[in-house]
């Protein structure tokens, strides 16, 4: 009977896509980071994406170079491709010897009257791989952020910081933390709502905030969150915790982490931390998803099940279901 062909097939497909999930590499060593805005609102956008490597990546880092995305990809994502009418120059540059980043930059303002974020598809290719991430970039001045799920406070304090005047990004994440407190689970700013509305902190927030103050804040949420994983900093290696850039030091008779001043690492360590929590976030929401695909496919062998016994004794064919008109 077709149904059943149709259903037996609808099974199958099921199990092989729980099937390539699970035989997915979980991760990968080449990735993107958080987005760096520089360029305030009314400027010509330029921003700017760190590249993670690994040590293994090394000999393929020669041949690392931008993908560009063409206009049908985002069509078919259904991602808005205006930021093309920009025609944005997306360049990759070396920073450091063994550390890239990717540089996003228009030769005019984006007009952000009617939307203050516009998205990019930035993709990198080498020899052996590729990767590419979507990102909304804040090119617009808003009093309120709505979090999207896996969306990290450091990513945000990035965007939001060049309306800020002269904040550091340490100020920016406590200034947010002080201004939107119901908006983090537990009171860690690793751990951030996904649909809360994140207010824009006013001058009275940032005028109460020394920079020793945000860094000592800073600093005390990264440890508490590396104790939560249950994580020893005296064991973490300093190339690990802030993936791969050199220069972190720890002070001399304490037992946390700290970096260097002026080294450039801690903003890196923050990225690195909140990246792994967006991406536990994420890997999350998809086993909750798989969890639902499982259960549908127990479902749909029940009915199958049913549909067997009951042709097997002889008897009339269960009530059709709304399974039934997939079948001509």
């Amino acid at each position: 009977m077709p149904w059943r062909c149709v259903l037996q097939t609808l099974f199958n497909w099921l199990v092989l896509a729980i099937v390539i999930f699970f035989m997915v590499p979980s991760s990968q060593a080449v990735t993107l980071g958080s987005p760096i805005i520089l360029s305030k609102p009314k400027e010509a956008l330029r921003a700017e994406i760190p590249v993670r490597t690994g040590a293994e990546d090394k000999p393929y880092m020669e041949s690392l170079a931008i993908d560009p995305v063409a206009k049908t990809e985002y069509e078919r994502l259904g991602i808005s491709p205006r930021i093309l009418d920009y025609k944005p120059s997306i360049t990759l540059k070396r920073n450091q010897p063994d550390q890239f980043l990717i540089v996003v930059e228009t030769e005019s303002p984006i007009d952000a009257d009617n939307d203050p974020f516009i998205d990019i598809i930035l993709g990198l290719k080498w020899s052996n791989g590729g990767v590419a991430k979507t990102y909304s970039l804040m090119v617009g001045d808003v009093n309120k952020v709505t979090v999207r799920p896996g969306q990290s406070l450091s990513e945000i304090a990035s965007q939001i910081r060049p309306q800020l005047g002269n904040a550091d990004l340490d100020e920016t994440l406590l200034a947010l933390y002080k201004a939107n407190p119901d908006a983090f689970i537990g009171g860690s700013i690793h751990r951030l709502r996904a649909g809360a509305q994140l207010n824009k902190p006013d001058a009275s927030v940032l005028n109460s905030i020394t920079p020793a103050e945000a860094k000592e804040f800073v600093q005390e949420a990264n440890q508490a969150w590396r104790e939560q994983r249950g994580e020893s900093t005296q064991s973490t290696s300093p190339n690990k915790a802030v993936s791969q850039t050199p220069s972190a030091a720890s002070g001399v008779g304490e037992d946390r982490l700290r970096i260097g001043p002026g080294s450039g690492d801690e903003a890196e360590t923050r990225r690195y931390i909140e990246e792994i929590v967006a991406q536990e976030k994420a890997l999350a929401q998809t086993k909750a998803r798989v969890a639902e695909l499982e259960k549908n496919i127990a479902d749909l062998q029940k009915v199958l099940e049913a549909r067997k016994a009951a042709l097997n004794a002889g008897e009339q064919p269960l009530p059709k279901s709304g399974m039934d008109q997939w079948g001509p």
